[in-house]
C-alpha cells in the first residue's frame, strides 16, 4: 500500500464523523451524534449553522438537495427541496414593466420560494431522532452571540458591497461598520436568530404561512417583487 503525504493528517472515527465547510457546522452535526441524533440529525443541525457563518452560500432562504443513502435497504435516494417560481414572475408581468429579460439580483428576479425549511422538516420526518427543536440551538447560539466572520464571507463581501449597500436592512446586515466585512471580527444575526427560533417551534408552517412569509411578501411588495404571499 502506497501513502501520499498532502501536508494534512488523516481524519479517522470508529462510530461517525461529519464534513462540513465551516469547523462550527461540524462540530454541531457532531454533537447530535453525541446525543444519540442519526446522520440526518447531524446535517440538518450542521446546515442551519452553515446559514449562520455561511449566510452567502446558505439560509432558511434557499432551497437544500441530499442525497440519501439507507444502508439497510441497500438504496440511494434524493431529496429536491427547491421551491416553485413566484406566482407573479409572469412574461406578460415582466413585459408590463419594461424588461425583456429577467433580472438577475433584486425584487423583480424570479425569485422561488425557499425550500430549505421544509427540506430539513421532510429529512427530519422520515429520518430524524431529536427533536426538531433542538436541532436549532448551535445556529441560534452562533447568531446572537455572533462568530468570527470567515475569510470566505470577508472575501464575498468586498464584490457584493454595491448591491449591499443598495438596501437599508443589508446594508446593516452585512456593512455594520459601513465597510466591506473583515475576516475576525465578530458578527452577529439576532433577527436571524428569532427567526430560527419560530421555525424551531412552530415547524415550516411558521416559515411559509405565518408572520415569516407575511414580513417576507411586504418586504418585497415595497419593492415591487414578484413573490408575494
Amino acid at each position: 500500500m502506497r501513502f501520499t503525504r498532502t501536508g494534512r493528517q488523516p481524519v479517522l472515527a470508529l462510530r461517525g464523523i461529519v464534513a462540513a465547510p465551516h469547523h462550527a457546522a461540524a462540530q454541531a452535526g457532531l454533537l447530535m451524534l453525541e446525543r444519540g441524533g442519526s446522520a440526518v440529525d447531524a446535517a440538518v443541525a450542521a446546515n442551519l449553522v452553515l446559514g449562520v457563518v455561511y449566510p452567502h452560500m446558505a439560509g432558511p432562504g434557499g432551497d437544500l438537495f441530499c442525497l440519501l443513502w439507507d444502508a439497510k435497504a441497500g438504496r440511494l435516494e434524493g431529496l429536491n427541496a427547491s421551491g416553485r417560481a413566484a406566482r407573479g414572475a409572469t412574461i406578460d408581468a415582466y413585459r408590463e414593466r419594461g424588461l425583456d429579460s429577467i433580472p438577475i439580483r433584486g425584487p423583480l428576479a424570479a425569485l422561488t420560494v425557499p425550500g430549505a425549511v421544509d427540506g430539513w422538516w421532510q429529512l427530519h420526518q422520515r429520518l430524524g431522532r431529536l427533536p426538531f427543536e433542538e436541532l436549532f440551538g448551535p445556529a441560534i447560539d452562533l447568531a446572537e452571540d455572533g462568530f468570527a466572520v470567515p475569510e470566505s464571507l470577508a472575501a464575498w463581501s468586498i464584490p457584493a458591497a454595491e448591491i449591499l449597500q443598495e438596501d437599508r436592512t443589508t446594508r446593516a446586515t452585512f456593512r455594520p461598520r459601513d465597510r466591506p466585512l473583515q475576516m475576525g471580527e465578530r458578527l452577529a444575526f439576532p433577527n436571524l436568530a428569532h427567526a430560527l427560533r419560530q421555525i424551531a417551534e412552530g415547524g415550516p408552517e411558521t416559515f411559509y404561512r405565518g408572520s415569516i412569509a407575511a414580513r417576507i411578501a411586504a418586504y418585497l411588495a415595497e419593492r415591487g417583487g414578484v413573490l408575494d404571499a
